[in-house]
C-alpha cells in the first residue's frame, strides 16, 4: 500500500508516519506540507490512500497562510485524477463543531472513508485511524 500524507504540522506528520510505520513496516509513505505540494505528489504517483489535514496552507512558500476547510478541495481533485485512491481526513478539530461537517464530506464524496480527530495528548486517534485502515483490506 502506498500512502500520501498531506500535513503542514511537522510534529503531527511525524506522529502519523511513525504510527503507520509501526503497523505497516513495508508501506510506502510520502508527504506534502501544503495543498499544492500534496496534490503535485498525488498526481505524480499512484497512491492507494491519502491522509489529509483539513487546514492547510495553499503553498509551502506561505506556511503561515493556513486556509480552513481545504479537505473538500483535496478530495475533489483526487476524485477526478486518482479515482481509486481513498481519503481519510486527520485533523485537530472540536467534535462538537466539525463532526457534522466531516460527516457531510463523507456523504458527498465516495472516496472519503472517514475522519480522525488527532490529539497529540491522547492516543485514541491511533485506534480510529487503524480501524479505518482495516476497512481497506
Amino acid at each position: 500500500m502506498k500512502i500520501l500524507i498531506i500535513e503542514d504540522n511537522k510534529y503531527k506528520l511525524e506522529d502519523i508516519e511513525k504510527f503507520l510505520s509501526s503497523i505497516y513496516p513495508n508501506m510506502v509513505i510520502a508527504h506534502g506540507m501544503s495543498y499544492a505540494s500534496g496534490l503535485k505528489k498525488a498526481l505524480q504517483d499512484n497512491f492507494d490512500l491519502v491522509i489529509t489535514d483539513n487546514s492547510l496552507p495553499c503553498y509551502e512558500s506561505t506556511p503561515f497562510d493556513i486556509k480552513q476547510d481545504m479537505a473538500p478541495l483535496v478530495i475533489e481533485e483526487l476524485e477526478e485524477y486518482l479515482p481509486d485512491a481513498k481519503v481519510i481526513i486527520c485533523s485537530q478539530f472540536d467534535p462538537g463543531e466539525k463532526e457534522e461537517y466531516f460527516n457531510g464530506i463523507m456523504r458527498s464524496y465516495a472516496n472519503c472513508i472517514g475522519s480522525v480527530r488527532y490529539d497529540s495528548s491522547d492516543d485514541s486517534w491511533k485506534g480510529s485511524l487503524q480501524q479505518l485502515l482495516s476497512s481497506l483490506s
